[in-house]
Parts: C-alpha cells; sequence; structure tokens
C-alpha cells in the first residue's frame, strides 16, 4: 500500500460511511404540478439523513439499484476497458462536450496535483442516440440501461434528500432532472499503479460539482477515501447491494451550505486494478442555481446565483484545462 493510503488508513477514523435503506423512495417522481405526498416510512428515512447530508454527504444507499443490476453495469464497463477497444478511434474527452475518452492523465481533479491516474469514458443523454457510441457492438445497448438505471437512482435519492431537509417541496431537486441534459455517465478504470508518481493520485481531493453523485463500485474494492468533518480521511470501500451517494458543490449552493460537499480522492494500491461506475447529477442546463427560502431565514445567501450550465463548465475547464476560476477553486483547491 502507498504510503499516502497506509497515512490515512492509521489515522483515527471517525466512524464508518453510514447505510441507509432508500427503499421507501422507489417511487415515481411526480410531475410538476402534482403536490408531493410523503409517507411516515419516508419521513423516518429522511430523519436518518438530515444528519448524514448536513455534516459529510456521504452514504451507502441500499435499495436503488440490486446487486445483479450493478453487477450488470460493471460487466459492461469492463468490457469496454479489455485490451480490445481501439482507444485511439474513440471521440477525446474535452469540457465542450464533456463526452469522450480521457486518457491517464487527463484530468486533474485536484489543482495541486499531477494528472491523475485514470482513465474514463464519459457520455450524456444525447449520446445515447446520435451514433458516437456506435464504435463498439454492443456498447449503445449497454450504455442506454446503465444510464436508466443510474438515473432512475438519482432522481429518487433527490427526492429522499428534499424530504431529509424538510422543503416545502420535497421533489424540487428531482424536479430539476426533466430532460437530464447536463447528467454525465462515466466509466473509470484506474490502472496498477505504484507510490512512485509524483503528486499523481488516482483520483486527486476534490468536491463533486453537481447535485449527487451515483457511485458503483464493486464490493470490498478499495481506494476511495472521505475527509471527515475535523480533516481525516475515511475508507469507502464498494458494498455487496449498495451505490455509493454524495453530495455536490450545486446541491450545497441551493442548500447556502447548510448541506456539504464534501472532499474525497482515490488512493494508489499497487498490485491491482480498480473498476468504477459514476453517475454525476447536475441540474438541467438551464436551471438557475440560488439558494433556497429555507435556507436564507436567518442567514444571507453565500453565493448569487448561477445557472447550471456555467458553474459546470467553469469546474470542467479547470479540471481539463486548468483554467482556474474562483467558483471552481472551491471544488479542485483542496
Amino acid at each position: 500500500i502507498s504510503s499516502l493510503a497506509l497515512e490515512s488508513l492509521n489515522r483515527t477514523m471517525e466512524g464508518p460511511v453510514p447505510d441507509v435503506d432508500f427503499s421507501a423512495f422507489c417511487v415515481e417522481i411526480p410531475g410538476p404540478m402534482e403536490v408531493t405526498t410523503v409517507t411516515t416510512r419516508q419521513r423516518e428515512v429522511g430523519k436518518q439523513l438530515y444528519e448524514i447530508l448536513t455534516n459529510h454527504g456521504f452514504v451507502y444507499a441500499f435499495g436503488l439499484l440490486s446487486s445483479q443490476e450493478i453487477a450488470e453495469v460493471f460487466r459492461g464497463s469492463k468490457g469496454f476497458f479489455s485490451p480490445s477497444t481501439d482507444r485511439s478511434a474513440l471521440p477525446r474527452l474535452t469540457p465542450a462536450t464533456n463526452v469522450g475518452y480521457g486518457a491517464v492523465g487527463n484530468e486533474a481533479l485536484n489543482a495541486r496535483r499531477a494528472g491523475d491516474i485514470k482513465e474514463a469514458f464519459n457520455l450524456r443523454k444525447e449520446t445515447l442516440t446520435d451514433g458516437t457510441l456506435n464504435f463498439q457492438e454492443g456498447f449503445p445497448s449497454y450504455c442506454h440501461r446503465a444510464w436508466d438505471l443510474c438515473a432512475m437512482a438519482a432522481q429518487r435519492a433527490l427526492l429522499a434528500f428534499g424530504v431529509a431537509l424538510g422543503l416545502h417541496e420535497p421533489a424540487i431537486f428531482a424536479r430539476s432532472l426533466r430532460t437530464f441534459d447536463l447528467c454525465t455517465l462515466r466509466l473509470l478504470r484506474y490502472p496498477q499503479s505504484d507510490a512512485g508518481n509524483g503528486s499523481a493520485l488516482p483520483c486527486g481531493e476534490h468536491t463533486d460539482f453537481g447535485s449527487v453523485t451515483v457511485l458503483l463500485v464493486e464490493d470490498g474494492v478499495p481506494g476511495l477515501e472521505v475527509r471527515t468533518p475535523t480533516g481525516g480521511w475515511i475508507s469507502a470501500p464498494g458494498k455487496e447491494g449498495a451505490v455509493l451517494l454524495n453530495t455536490g458543490a450545486m446541491l450545497a449552493r441551493w442548500c447556502n451550505e447548510h448541506v456539504k460537499a464534501t472532499p474525497h480522492r482515490v488512493v494508489t494500491f499497487p498490485g491491482r486494478e480498480r473498476y468504477s461506475v459514476a453517475f454525476f447529477c447536475d441540474p438541467d442546463k438551464e436551471t438557475v442555481v440560488e439558494a433556497l427560502p429555507e435556507f436564507t431565514r436567518d442567514t444571507p445567501a453565500k453565493f448569487p446565483p448561477i445557472k447550471a450550465e456555467d458553474y459546470l463548465q467553469q469546474c470542467l475547464k479547470a479540471a481539463m484545462h486548468g483554467e482556474l476560476s474562483e467558483e471552481a477553486k472551491k471544488s479542485l483547491e483542496i
């Protein structure tokens, strides 16, 4: 194990990332004109989630995807990253599209470090039907399936968050996903590496940019670490039957930082490669993200309103091109 991994594992842990059963939220999301009816069981789950959201925002979510569905997503992802895939023929990942293949070092999610030791393939909803994915037989149908599973999980998680926070309209976050035109499904492979890569990590310390991230990690696979409120790091390996949810910077802005966007990283574990699949859930492009009234009654808004697309573009340009705006620094200079 790398010195960085040993250092973090030897610290006093502040408790593991908690488990929560989200099955009470496996319901259809109400339409824009419908009233959200909250059940007793959903309120009970919301009480569990409230402390999580306001302290660190990381949770193992059971009941959103089954073990079989998670395994199905990983089979397709590993098939994509096989040696038979011609990386040189894939579309290149850029901030402008946030679609395509990024080789090792293509981005640095911590602006203070060298490029991340990972390879990634990003897709968005329009790429499911525009021919971008036709370079590999069976890949478009796999991506459709993985997208549908993760998008459903994200929307249900956001409904749960609205209930947990006691919002007047609990579905307000979930309803920001009418077109899903800013969401990204990312397939990730972390190759075997050692501690001799200078400042580079498989994934540098950062906070996610959007509302919520749905992260699939195989059971028992280590590497992901979450920063605790007091500055330590705790390990968050995959768990059978669970996805990891974590809150992002746009949700924190919506909630006037009442909800936390927590830094996390992936550290090196020599001798093994690592796979994960992340669904980055961002509000639709034209959504204006500004502090909700529930969070400005006693505290003035800490951030000016900003369109979701504008905010995300600032963060992507910083990660891939090193163009650090003041907003992006909050997520990438950890």
